[in-house]
């Protein structure tokens, strides 16, 4: 069961002060453990808890169109734009 949930911006620059009341969050809401990803996790300083600090490494797998995705990031490459 989910018991809470927070969002933040891409490469968002987690001070001490917001790991310290996300942990107090986790903490009052009954759960068994904290999630986040390895790209976020690497930004977290401090995580001292009881709850374990779990973390999940992120993949992009293309189930269709991966050879026309393939073509247009070689052509934006070859144009020498981001």
């Amino acid at each position: 069961m989910l018991a809470g949930w927070r969002s933040f911006a891409d490469h968002y620059p987690y001070g001490a002060a917001e790991v310290r009341a996300l942990r107090e969050q986790a903490e009052k809401s009954g759960a068994a453990a904290a999630v986040t990803t390895a790209k976020d996790a690497v930004r977290l300083p401090g995580w001292e808890s009881r709850l374990p600090l779990y973390v999940l490494d992120v993949s992009l797998r293309f189930t269709a169109g991966a050879e026309k995705v393939g073509e247009m990031l070689n052509s934006l490459a070859a144009r020498g734009l981001p």
